[in-house]
């Protein structure tokens, strides 16, 4: 589809770490920007998938999980070498986390810095049914409550 821009909520900027962050758990809904088309496409759930990227739920996973970091360092106001220091990372690597940047961080190293700041991560594994024509999922699921 020509001419196709994404609707974003209030508050949600390009370039904003929110937007890097939060974006994937919204449906995508692109419009077109013909006003003589009432064409649109809605989206899968995973912005990522949306995108293309390649392995999409292990990115929004990726995601979801810095998502939670970046809630427990804002949530205990500790600068970003406070962080580091807890994390065992250096404070420039801490400043990419926040800033949605997660190409240097594994599945495995985002669940130890949640480890290291305190929270329990639990991994459930569960069978699907052999008669389902979904890809099987990957995905975080938080708590309700306080990160600090």
């Amino acid at each position: 589809m020509k001419n196709v821009f994404r609707v974003l909520p209030a508050g949600l900027r390009a370039g904003n770490r929110l937007l890097t962050l939060f974006v994937d758990t919204m449906p995508v809904v692109a419009y077109s920007k013909d006003p003589m088309k009432k064409q649109y496409v809605e989206g899968s759930g995973n912005i990522y998938a949306d995108l293309g990227v390649g392995n999409p739920q292990e990115a929004r996973a990726k995601a979801d999980l810095a998502h939670r970091i970046v809630d427990i360092i804002e949530g205990r106001k500790l600068t970003q070498a406070q962080a580091a220091k807890v994390l065992g990372a250096d404070q420039p690597k801490v400043s990419g986390l926040m800033r949605g940047r997660l190409t240097d961080f594994s599945i495995e190293r985002l669940l130890r810095f949640l480890l290291l700041l305190g929270h329990d991560v639990h991994i459930a594994v569960s069978a699907r049914p052999r008669s389902s024509q979904k890809p099987p999922t990957l995905r975080v699921y938080a708590a309700q409550g306080q990160y600090d």
